[in-house]
């Protein structure tokens, strides 16, 4: 029947059914029914004739759109049914629908937890109105990217962009001491312009904000501090507004109190102290970050229009310093706007490889969870589908067609999905309440209520999509007659068996990785560091730039902490460092190594650290050639230590001492005097860099000294005499609180060791998911194979024969998965950044893959075990009579 045939039939129905010729006014359906009979005079069948005459007179569209209709409200009527009816069969099978709601509801709650808590952590960084008009500017070179501008180019944008209902500046103070309050207090200050905290549109508690008259040379000494300071150092007093401080032995009045909220925002980085600049009496090179909040009805694309006009004009007409010059020798050509949670980087045009290989890490991990689940819900709905065979074979004999079949198993996937969404949600709150004393406090609003219910819903179609698609098909001979499901064999199971296969892949790739990581922490908590944390004490002066700005003053003051605290009873040694992180890599300064080739130096970047003659050996490197630094300070500074890994990298063989290097240039050199042991890296994956020690007076500036002390019982004790002996070095000097090493490796174990348990709870969850999969397909295969298995009893064979062949039947499908799950977790592993420090000199040693195997191999035999011996102690009489 073709179409035009179809369509007569549709609308004679239709004017049967709506009686058309009371719709149509007389005249109307008199000229039809002239137009009709001289179509039939034509030589016309009466269904041609009727159709041409309506076409005529404008009626087809019409009626097109009524057929659109009606079958768009036939269509919502038979979801409407098919919805019922899942509901209705909701509690037919409670296990089924308590699986798959139980792994919809992990997956709903997981994601609705960290995505709350992303919207938390942004809006914590954020918390003004309207934050997606606040901008933040660049400068742009060929080689470069940075976010400090000169205080000239700032002035220039300020009065010659019209994009911007404000543009401030913020710029680093560094810490500031608060003395005459009790102890001595250092807190970070930052420098704002008077628009920086108007744009930011959050008023004071108390107070007023700065203003221009603030930002004008010889105006009185001003600052807003935030509530912590107020209340924590100055016990929230009422009169705080027009009171003095003594920072830096300058008396400021406080003119405003800021809420808790603003001290650590994108607009702050964590200060207590706010000021104003002074640009043209103080301000000098580059160090402003610009910040600027949009007007209403410009865009950021229109923003940067402009600034693509001006910024390249104000780049040539700018003449950089001595100083601007020696870090930025090609110079800038423009800027970029970007929001003010957005960061640039000079390698943003492309991704790195490192960066991809993490990517890839992160997705695998999450894809394989995600996989593991959907595979196993997908494998519940065809063993569903399987037994409701009879029952859809009856439908479509009815007449009912492969799509009403397909629609109403969706239906019922989708409300058990949804079911699992709010489950999920009630979960995901009860999570929240655990975070909220981790002092995280994750955001619920109406987007993820949408994206937990359109997440449910879309895991529910799309697992129910291939099950659904599969009943469709059913052989409708096959399913009715009698004995039907008891059909079995590879070709009816090849779907369900890939699938499960492919679940031990995903669970394989799982164990491969938290092996990996479970090794490497073992490795990392049970290596020898070469010295004992548990004496050894760190306390850091963060010296002040007002009293100490000059080198020989800092140097004074550490030759005489370091003087009083060897003269201490208790203390073994004492030495101190410039640089902050002692169980991880320094900061890395460029090297050049001289006379280390017969053509040319080597220039390179390696960590450098700026230590005392004690430092070394206190942290488990002693020399293993030469000598050590010297005890004399003066002598020190023309002297350095290099480690192991240095030495065989860049000296090929060759004795290191005696050569001579440099830091930072090549106008400053140092001789090395001797070699050290690799150091440890406790805590920490990195693999072993090359890395140099020179004296503390090599150092041109340092604004921070940190003590270690060894003492000679547990450093616990000690804590508080040190602390004593180096604050009465001078009464005005901070002193911040002590470190035990021994507690912050603990504390830095405790957060690897988090992601250890995750990573290994995630593959035991994932395993069992498999390998829940592997019974039910083996206790599916025993119950379908049942008249099998007694005849092969009857005709002689042994239970010992049937149980071999129902755990090949498992093992096989654990073969199948889990070679290429190992090689492609092996693979991923291998390639992130840092492998090599994982756990020896292979990221995936024999010891972890023999372990993976092992456990996955045992625990897959396991659940094949349990149902093949239920099926050796099948009676064979009463498996001929079930057939």
């Amino acid at each position: 029947m073709n179409w035009r045939r179809k369509l007569q039939l549709r609308f004679r129905a239709l004017f049967q059914k709506r009686k058309l010729d009371a719709e149509v006014d007389e005249e109307m359906r008199l000229h039809i029914e002239m137009q009709t009979q001289e179509n039939l005079d034509a030589g016309m069948n009466p269904e041609e004739a009727r159709y041409a005459a309506l076409r005529q007179f404008g009626w087809v569209e019409s009626i097109k759109e009524t057929c659109r209709e009606q079958r768009g409200c036939v269509w919502i009527e038979g979801l409407a049914r098919d919805l019922r009816y899942a509901t209705r069969l909701f509690r037919k099978h409670p296990l089924s629908n308590s699986v798959i709601m139980m792994t919809i509801a992990l997956l709903i709650g997981a994601v609705s937890v960290i995505y709350a808590s992303l919207r938390e952590q942004r809006a914590r960084l954020l918390p003004f109105p309207e934050p997606e008009r606040l901008v933040k500017l660049w400068r742009v070179g060929d080689t470069s990217i940075e976010s400090l501008f000169p205080a000239d180019l700032f002035q220039e944008y300020r009065s010659g962009l019209g994009s911007f209902a404000a543009l401030g500046a913020l710029e680093g103070r560094g810490p500031m001491t608060l003395t005459g309050e009790g102890e001595p207090v250092a807190y970070q200050a930052t420098g704002v312009s008077a628009s920086v905290l108007q744009l930011a549109g959050t008023p004071p508690l108390r107070g007023r904000l700065f203003d221009e008259s603030d930002e004008l040379p010889g105006a009185d000494r001003v600052a807003i501090i935030s509530e912590q300071v107020w209340r924590g150092k100055l016990g929230a007093d009422e009169g705080i507004i027009g009171r003095t401080l003594l920072l830096n032995d300058k008396r400021y009045t406080v003119v405003a109190v800021m809420p808790e909220w603003m001290r650590v925002t994108h607009l702050n980085y964590v200060g207590d102290i706010w000021l104003p600049s002074r640009l043209a009496a103080e301000h000098r090179g580059v160090s402003l970050i610009l910040v600027g909040r949009l007007k209403p009805t410009v865009t950021p694309a229109q923003a940067q229009a402009e600034l693509d006009v001006i910024a390249p004009r104000l780049e040539e007409q700018h003449a950089p310093d001595q100083q601007e010059r020696a870090v930025y020798p090609h110079g800038f050509k423009g800027a970029r706007v970007t929001s003010l949670d957005k960061q640039l980087s000079s390698g943003s045009s492309g991704v790195t490889a490192g960066l991809i290989l993490v990517w890839t890490f992160a997705g695998a991990i999450i894809g394989s969870v995600v996989g593991i689940a959907c595979f196993n819900i997908t494998n519940l709905l065809l063993a569903r589908v399987s037994a409701r065979s009879r029952e859809i074979a009856i439908r479509l004999s009815l007449g009912a067609g492969p799509r009403s079949i397909v629609r109403q198993l969706i239906a019922e996937t989708v409300v058990v999905s949804l079911a699992g969404g709010l489950l999920g949600l009630l979960a995901a709150f009860w999570f929240c309440d655990l975070l909220r004393f981790q002092r995280i406090d994750p955001r619920f609003d109406w987007r993820i209520y949408l994206i937990a219910s359109a997440g449910a819903a879309a895991l529910g179609a799309l697992t129910g999509l291939l099950p659904a698609w599969r009943s469709s098909r059913t052989d409708l001979t096959e399913a009715l007659k009698d004995g039907g499901q008891s059909v079995g064999g590879q070709r009816r199971h090849r779907l369900r068996n890939l699938l499960v296969s492919s679940e031990v892949a995903m669970a394989s790739l799982l164990c491969v990785v938290a092996g990996v990581m479970i090794r490497a922490y073992l490795g990392l908590a049970w290596a020898d560091p070469g010295f004992d944390p548990e004496r050894l004490l760190i306390v850091t002066v963060q010296l002040r730039t007002d009293t100490y700005g000059e080198g020989e003053n800092r140097l004074s003051y550490v030759e005489r902490g370091l003087e009083s605290l060897r003269e201490m009873p208790g203390v073994e040694t004492a030495s101190v460092s410039a640089d902050a992180d002692w169980l991880s890599w320094a900061v890395s300064r460029t090297l050049t190594v001289f006379g280390t080739t017969e053509t040319e130096d080597q220039t390179v970047n390696v960590p450098s650290s700026y230590v005392s003659h004690e430092f070394p050996v206190l942290f488990g490197m002693p020399v293993l050639r030469g000598r050590g630094l010297s005890a004399n300070p003066a002598f020190a500074k023309e002297e350095a230590l290099v480690n192991e890994s240095l030495a065989r990298k860049y000296f090929s063989g060759r004795d290191p001492v005696g050569h001579q290097i440099s830091v930072g240039g090549k106008w400053q050199r140092a001789t090395i005097v001797g070699v050290t042991r690799d150091r440890h890296l406790l805590a920490s994956y990195q693999p072993v860099q090359p890395e140099v020690f020179l004296g503390l007076r090599h150092a041109s500036y340092f604004s921070s000294v940190h003590f270690v002390v060894r003492t000679k019982a547990h450093a616990n004790a000690m804590a508080k005499p040190i602390c004593e002996v180096i604050a009465r070095l001078d009464a005005s000097q901070p002193v911040n609180q002590p470190v035990l090493v021994a507690s912050l490796l603990d504390e830095r174990t405790a957060n690897r060791r988090g992601a250890v348990l995750l990573l290994a709870g995630l593959a035991a969850a994932g395993l069992f998911i498999a390998l829940t999969g592997i019974y039910g397909i083996v206790a599916a295969s025993v119950v379908e194979r049942t008249p099998e298995v007694g005849i092969r009893i009857a005709v002689g064979a042994g239970r010992s024969e049937v149980l071999r062949l129902l755990l090949w039947q498992g093992a096989k499908l654990i073969l199948i998965g889990a070679i290429p799950g190992i090689l492609a977790g092996w693979f991923i592993m291998l390639g992130l950044p840092g492998a090599p420090g994982f756990g020896g000199d292979s990221v995936f040693d024999t010891l972890t893959g023999a372990g993976v195997i092992l456990v996955i191999g045992s625990v897959g035999l396991l659940a094949t075990f349990l149902p093949a011996r239920r099926a050796t102690k099948i009676d064979p009489m009463a498996a001929l009579r079930y057939e």
